[in-house]
């Protein structure tokens, strides 16, 4: 491992090795886990945005507020300079400022950021203190400079980051296709396995040979970035597992398949026959002979659209070039599935139909079950674009939005808590009218204080998601004493005795 100095601003229990003041990064997530995603104002102790954890054990049969602490900010600064080498070889290389992005996350939280050295090498990136980061450096020039990655690293209550950078070892190949033609200009970047931090993108050159730099003794994925525009047919997406082991380097040849196309064309319409002006196709393979790709086209005025797929399965989605509004979907997709491409082939006009009513009925959480105004319908388009349309409930409880015919999660978001928790359904909507009525749940009540330091949070944004799907539970807002109270549809939890509600399909 290359060496990185680091030095402690006030951290008495900084340690390289360990994480004693933060905790471990997430592993495997225990079922159940909800994430707290914390947004403070502006003028609440100057803190940053972060997410806190919740262990169904955290929070079930708990009656007292939750205690929840939040970080205060800290600084991880320094200065990076680096070996920059003139050619292949460390001969003639020469140390300066190093051009690099300096980044700090924590997987699936809001905690983290990334700022970019200065033309001195300098950089300051403040981030929640006392937590463990995955911290890499990342430098622009992916061929003279290795990345550096270091998992588990806690910032305690602040670091300096003060290195030379060393140039690593090489790793380099030639990409041929299945002529052995050599080609170039094929994209590149490789991934650490062990933090997943990435390089900035490389290049082959017209010979077809790359090159890049790396920290010898981890495990990397060589991955190239499929295209269908490169110079001389297409390049499937593919990722070669790489494994440097000493400053020697290693040769890693690529081969790229078939270079050869084919034509899909088609036109688009609306069912009145109107031709589509621009639309947008997205074609995601399904099987190829090597690799995978996907890839976007945009048509013509005349809504013909001529995709260059190489030979293999398909899936095309066609929709309108134009973004619908948050309430009217111009027009569905049009999907085809399974599409074998093995030559030329024209399919003529598709036709887009017209968006589908969804409607129905929302009643609150009460005994009563009385219908619920004010509640938010919201409908996410699962495919390609992802737009999403809402709405809100009448007096009568009764909403209605135009949506378009596709698989959809639909939500339902009441304005107040006495109304009951948040509820999702996911429907695939195909008919011209679609009926979706909704009982919100009573929900569990969620509630807790904000603190930093001995001093309340108020007014900051609180978000609840179930951390393992990754789905919005509720969303509140702190009191001016640092309270919140919000109720919540629980997540499953390993206890199903303990859940009140479903997280998906």
């Amino acid at each position: 491992m290359l060496p990185l100095l680091l030095m402690i601003l006030g951290c008495a229990d900084f340690n390289l090795d360990g994480t004693k003041l933060g905790g471990p990064l997430e592993g495997d997530v225990e079922p159940g886990t909800l994430r707290l995603d914390i947004s403070p104002s502006d003028d609440s102790l100057g803190l940053l945005p972060q997410s806190l954890i919740l262990a169904p054990s955290d929070y079930l049969d708990v009656e007292a507020p939750l205690s929840n602490e939040l970080s205060r900010t800290v600084w991880v600064e320094g200065v990076l300079t680096a070996e920059v080498l003139q050619g292949w070889t460390t001969s003639g290389s020469a140390s300066g400022p190093l051009a690099a992005t300096v980044s700090a996350e924590r997987p699936s939280l809001r905690q983290g950021g990334a700022v970019a050295t200065d033309e001195e090498g300098a950089f300051s990136l403040a981030l929640p203190g006392s937590q463990p980061y995955t911290l890499t450096i990342t430098p622009e020039e992916a061929t003279a400079t290795p990345l550096l990655a270091f998992a588990n690293r806690n910032v305690g209550g602040g670091i300096r980051i003060d290195e030379d950078v060393e140039p690593g070892a090489p790793l380099y190949g030639r990409v041929t296709d299945d002529n052995g033609a050599r080609v170039g200009g094929v994209a590149m970047h490789l991934v650490r396995l062990d933090t997943g931090g990435r390089t900035s993108t490389f290049q082959s050159d017209s010979s077809g040979w790359y090159l890049a730099r790396v920290e010898p003794g981890f495990a990397y994925e060589l991955v190239v970035e499929g295209s269908t525009e490169a110079v001389g047919g297409p390049i499937p997406t593919l990722s070669l597992p790489v494994e440097v082991e000493d400053e020697e380097g290693a040769q890693l040849d690529v081969g790229v398949g078939s270079r050869h196309s084919f034509s899909v064309e088609l036109t688009a319409a609306d069912a009145d026959g109107n031709r589509l002006s621009h639309p947008r196709a997205r074609a995601t393979s399904e099987a190829l002979p090597l690799g995978s790709l996907q890839v976007e086209f945009e048509g013509q005025d005349d809504g013909l659209l001529n995709l260059s797929l190489p030979e293999g399965t398909w899936t095309i989605e066609v929709i309108p070039s134009d973004s619908p509004s948050d309430s009217e979907p111009t027009l569905s997709p049009f999907v085809v599935s399974g599409l074998a491409v093995t030559d030329d082939q024209k399919l003529g006009v598709v036709t887009l139909a017209a968006p589908a009513l969804l409607h129905g009925v929302v009643r609150d959480a009460t005994e009563e079950h009385a219908v619920a105004a004010g509640v938010a319908v919201s409908a996410v388009s699962e495919g390609f674009g992802g737009y999403t349309f809402t709405t809100v409930t009448g007096e009568d409880g009764r909403y209605e939005l135009s949506v378009p015919r596709t698989e959809l999660r639909v939500e339902a978001t009441p304005g107040r808590a006495s109304l009951g928790a948040y509820t999702r359904e996911w429907v695939d909507v195909s008919a011209d009218r679609e009926t979706l009525d909704f009982e919100l749940p009573a929900g569990t009540a969620l509630s807790g204080i904000l603190t930093a330091e001995g001093q309340v949070v108020p007014y900051a944004q609180v978000l609840v998601y179930d951390h393992v799907a990754g789905l919005l539970l509720a969303r509140t807002l702190s009191d001016a004493d640092g309270q919140y109270s919000v109720n919540v549809e629980l997540p499953e939890t390993d206890d199903e005795s303990d859940t009140a509600g479903d997280t998906g399909p």
